[in-house]
């Protein structure tokens, strides 16, 4: 965790096998850092740029977060939560393992992402493009939403509200 610490490079580490917390902490670029092996937290950080960053192992907690490109990134194993974030493009963002969450975030397009293995919530988002999206896996909440299109979307394991 880099909570209050004087750390605000990441010099040539590549992968960390655990959590990654960057609230509160100074590092504002991610560098050459490819993969979070557990949970990250973006949340009120001062990160705006995931550097080289494409897997993230657990859960990805962006709410609050001035990140506003997801770039390299293709996998969260876990949850992702987007609401109230600036993150305005999900770049090559393929897969969330679990939950992912829209509400009151910036994102409008899913782009490449193909798949979210839990519930989808799209409630009260600017979301107006499913992209590529094929696979629900729980519930997909689509109250005060902008979506008109289901476009890709093939299947919706849980209950659509």
């Amino acid at each position: 965790y880099f909570l209050d610490s004087e750390i605000k490079t990441l010099g040539n580490l590549k992968a960390i096998g655990g959590d990654a917390s960057f609230s509160t902490s100074k590092v504002t670029n991610l560098g050459k850092l490819k993969t979070i092996g557990g949970n990250s937290y973006f949340c009120t950080s001062k990160v705006t740029n995931l550097g080289k960053l494409k897997t993230i192992g657990g859960n990805a907690d962006f709410s609050n977060s001035p990140v506003t490109d997801l770039k390299n990134l293709k996998t969260i194993g876990g949850d992702a939560d987007f609401s109230y974030s600036q993150v305005t493009d999900l770049g090559n963002l393929k897969a969330i393992g679990r939950d992912a969450l829209f509400e009151y975030s910036k994102v409008t397009d899913l782009k490449n992402m193909k798949y979210i293995g839990g519930n989808a919530g799209f409630s009260n988002s600017l979301v107006t493009n499913l992209g590529k999206l094929k696979t629900i896996g729980g519930d997909a909440y689509f109250e005060d939403s902008h979506i008109t299109d289901l476009r890709n979307l093939e299947s919706i394991s849980g209950s659509i509200v």
